[in-house]
């Protein structure tokens, strides 16, 4: 017998959460931004890479919201679909580009030279492709690739993909004991995070996995929490709990980097995504205006193309250097540090490099994100469309 199919949720966008997801695309984008400047070299920025941890307790929260049970919702294979449709057409498309980069580099490596990384191969930049085609870039199951140039943001993509599917076996132990089970998800990852993770929530090796499972699975009884109990505050009160969550979400990335203290954000975002969620409050009314809904739209663009723009500026300032006979660009340990004039300079080219992140990404939704997602649909669609013809006859 077939589980019955969930009522379509009521409310079908939580809008300030889309406004969250924009920032917080933003503030990662400067996270990897290699600029000396006292205003990005601050704790605060060094930190802002545990926001990839809000994506994760969101993407639970939503996925919880939007399907349940993937049975219920069209199918497994239509869920699988969907997710796939999501993520696959937009990371291959940089990964095009990352290809067509490392092919030029490795062509002119003898002029071009190797000052910030290792020298890559081609047998690397092979392995490298496999791996990400597949979305295993974050599994470590084929050797390292040293020097090849990837976009490293995207190690999230493959566990959150893998975490989809894991939240498909779940939910298929049935509605009496998914729960149980997402709470010992979440309380094995944090384990072994703590075991095998020196550095940690900070990629990359094959613990992300369990990084993406304990942000996700938070969200997940986060919306369970959300749906039994729903937040019910007044304006005044919501406006309170809003900032003062925002003000320890600001306190706790400047000051739990590389500490145990990290394991504690995914939590703290579990309850902004709860507060959030109700839109009660007034930082949800400016979150839910038209700038930061567009960036809220196009935050998976931003997080996906950002790494591919700060690739093109740095590989434009590593030649000007080699023409102007300067030093524009600076190997620090295994990366590199831009740093070629004042701080006011550098500040400003970090605008730059998100104003064109921002263009650039709403281009990248409009022709690559939103029609790969129709044409997965599409698909979805067409193989479930004579399931649910022979379960209605």
């Amino acid at each position: 017998m077939q589980p019955a199919a969930r009522p379509a949720p009521a409310q079908t966008r939580f809008h300030a959460l889309d406004g969250w997801r924009g920032i917080c695309a933003l503030l990662v984008a400067l996270h990897h931004i290699p600029i000396k400047a006292a205003f990005l070299g601050g704790a605060f920025f060094d930190g802002t890479y545990l926001f990839v941890d809000f994506f994760f307790v969101l993407s639970g929260f939503v996925i919880a919201h939007a399907y349940g049970a993937p049975a219920g919702r069209g199918g497994w294979f239509a869920f699988v679909c969907k997710r796939f449709g999501r993520l696959w057409p937009l990371h291959v498309a940089v990964l095009a580009c990352f290809v067509a980069i490392n092919i030029a580099r490795l062509s002119l490596l003898g002029w071009y030279g190797h000052s910030t990384r290792a020298a890559a191969s081609w047998h690397g930049l092979l392995i490298s492709t496999a791996e990400q085609l597949l979305l295993l870039q974050s599994a470590s199951f084929l050797p390292q690739a040293p020097g090849v140039l990837v976009n490293g943001p995207n190690w999230s993509i493959s566990t959150e993909f893998w975490t989809y599917m894991l939240f498909a076996i779940v939910t298929a132990a049935g509605q009496t004991r998914h729960l149980a089970v997402k709470t010992l998800i979440i309380i094995l990852s944090a384990c072994i995070i703590v075991r095998f993770q020196t550095d940690f929530m900070n990629p990359y090796s094959w613990v992300m996995f369990f990084r993406c499972f304990y942000g996700f699975f938070i969200g997940q009884l986060v919306y369970a929490l959300y749906t039994a109990r729903p937040q019910r505050l007044g304006f005044a009160a919501a406006s309170a709990a809003e900032f003062f969550l925002l003000i320890c979400a600001v306190t706790l990335v400047t000051m739990a980097r590389a500490s145990t203290a990290a394991l504690a954000a995914p939590l703290l975002f579990a309850g902004i995504v709860y507060c959030f969620a109700a839109e009660s409050g007034a930082l949800s009314a400016w979150l839910k205006t038209r700038p930061l809904q567009a960036l809220g739209r196009t935050s998976y663009s931003v997080y996906m193309t950002h790494a591919l723009l700060i690739a093109g500026v740095t590989a434009a300032l590593h030649l000007a250097g080699k023409f102007l006979h300067q030093t524009l660009i600076h190997p620090i340990g295994g990366d590199y540090l831009i740093d070629f004039g004042p701080a006011w300079l550098l500040l400003a080219l970090a605008a730059l490099i998100l104003a064109a992140t921002i263009y650039v990404s709403s281009l990248t939704y409009r022709y690559i994100e939103k029609p790969g997602q129709r044409f997965f649909s599409q698909i979805a669609a067409r193989q479930t469309a004579p399931v649910q013809s022979v379960k209605q006859a």
